[in-house]
């Protein structure tokens, strides 16, 4: 889509105005879905909180399959209890957690 160099500043700064566009759109749709009055859904805050959490997870799935990353290889393996793992879950699996 863009075509700047990777790691260069003009990068950094499409990503934040990316994050931005998202974060954006992300509170004006908990506006909008949880809000009271004439055409706002009135959705409880849990009930937004459930499907907004299934539709990120269901959305970054969707583009990891799209994207075929799956079929990614690791710069680097290392065992566990006799198991090769890619190195790069060491730091993929706490990021997911936190």
């Amino acid at each position: 889509m863009f075509k700047t160099q990777e790691g260069s500043t003009r990068q950094l700064i499409e990503f934040c105005i990316g994050y931005f566009t998202l974060y954006v759109i992300t509170g004006i749709s908990v506006k909008y879905f949880t809000g009271t009055g004439a055409g706002f859904p009135n959705m409880s805050d849990m009930k937004y909180l459930v499907y907004n959490t299934m539709g990120g997870n269901l959305l970054a799935l969707f583009i990891v399959i799209i994207l075929k990353w799956y079929k990614l290889e690791s710069n680097n393996y290392s065992k566990l209890f006799n198991i090769k793992i890619p190195s790069e879950l060491y730091y993929i699996v706490p990021s997911g957690i936190c």
